[in-house]
C-alpha cells in the first residue's frame, strides 16, 4: 500500500493545494481614510497536507498576515491572509499584490498571487501632470489645471 501512495505523490494524483475563492480584492475608499483591510479565504481542497512556506507584499504600503501565524493546513481546512493598505500619499486607482509560496514552489515562482485594487479620491486634480520646457524651445509661458474635487473646503498648507 505504502508503495501506491508513493507511486501516486510522484505521479501528482495526491496533492496539497489551497485554493482561493477570490484572489482579487476591491474597494473604494473615502478621502479621509487612513487604511483598509482585505481578508483572503482559503481552503485546503487538497489530499494531502498543505504548508506555506513564505509570503511576501513588497511594498511598504501593504502588509499581509496569515490569521493566527498557522502555516501548516490539513487537507480540508480554511484560513484567512489579512492583507492591510495603507494610503500613505497614493491617490486614483492603486493595485498592490501579496505572494505566497507553497512549501516546493521555486523562489521565483510563488503558487499564489492575491491583489488588492483600492480607488482613492483625487482631491486635488493637476492638468497636465507635468509640465516641460526643451531646450532650444522658444521661451513661452506654460499654465496647468488646479481642481479641488471635494465637497468640503479644502485648506492648502504648503506646495
Amino acid at each position: 500500500m505504502r508503495w501506491l501512495i508513493l507511486f501516486l505523490m510522484a505521479a501528482g494524483l495526491v496533492r496539497a493545494e489551497l485554493v482561493f475563492p477570490e484572489k482579487f480584492k476591491e474597494r473604494h475608499l473615502a478621502a479621509d481614510a487612513k487604511s483598509v483591510e482585505m481578508d483572503f479565504t482559503f481552503k485546503n481542497e487538497g489530499d494531502k497536507a498543505a504548508r506555506i512556506h513564505h509570503y511576501d507584499a513588497p511594498c511598504s504600503c501593504l502588509s499581509a498576515q496569515v490569521k493566527g501565524g498557522k502555516l501548516d493546513y490539513a487537507p480540508g481546512e480554511e484560513g484567512v491572509i489579512r492583507t492591510r493598505f495603507d494610503m500613505g500619499n497614493f491617490s486614483g486607482q492603486v493595485d498592490k499584490t501579496v505572494a505566497i509560496w507553497m512549501e516546493g514552489d521555486p523562489e521565483g515562482k510563488p503558487s499564489v498571487l492575491l491583489t488588492v485594487r483600492v480607488h482613492i479620491p483625487e482631491l486635488v486634480l493637476i492638468e497636465p501632470k507635468t509640465l516641460k520646457w526643451t531646450i532650444g524651445e522658444k521661451v513661452a509661458a506654460k499654465t496647468m489645471s488646479i481642481k479641488m474635487e471635494y465637497d468640503r473646503p479644502i485648506k492648502i498648507l504648503g506646495i
